[in-house]
């Protein structure tokens, strides 16, 4: 899985959860920031991160899923781009938080959530103080999708 953030901030706030839950179960995930990230909030969440390359371009071997800040794809012409070319690939999943969902992405707007286990919501507190947020967690966190079909999390309102 490859997330695209602003910063720690952004990132741990978002998807911490999620980063923290997919990592415990072996899932790799490289996580990229735009600004200067500091590594501890990441290291509580036992996921690595770097910095957003300049220029950004496609992969050699695309993630299984890709998830962007809406606020870093509605500033960055890179990561729109990479967004949309990762939207177009049949063994891609995209997702987003915040921001608004790309007009121009074939795939629908579905809205989804991850429920946090338990040690994720302990894990993401303590990664949101490192990152210089509040700890208090919900135990959801909520995406937009381009499919009904999703590895991430659940699709809200999915009996509708």
């Amino acid at each position: 899985m490859l997330v695209l953030a602003v910063d720690e901030a952004d990132a741990v706030g978002a998807a911490g959860g999620l980063l923290f839950d997919r990592a415990n179960i072996g899932w790799v995930i490289d996580v990229r920031t735009a600004l200067r990230a500091g590594e501890t909030p990441f290291r509580i969440l036992g996921v690595p991160v770097g910095a957003l390359a300049e220029p950004l371009q496609a992969p050699e071997q695309w993630p299984d899923t890709l998830v962007v800040s809406g606020e870093l794809h509605a500033r960055d012409t890179a990561v729109r781009k990479l967004f949309s070319e990762a939207a177009g690939r049949p063994d891609t999943e995209v997702a987003m938080w915040g921001g608004a969902w790309p007009r121009d992405t074939e795939r629908g707007d579905v809205c989804v959530e991850h429920r946090l286990s338990c040690a994720a919501i302990a894990f993401k507190s303590h990664a949101m103080v490192a990152a210089g947020l509040p700890s208090h967690v919900g135990v959801t966190e909520q995406f937009r999708s381009g499919r009904g079909r999703l590895g991430i999390a659940a699709a809200v309102n999915a009996a509708d």
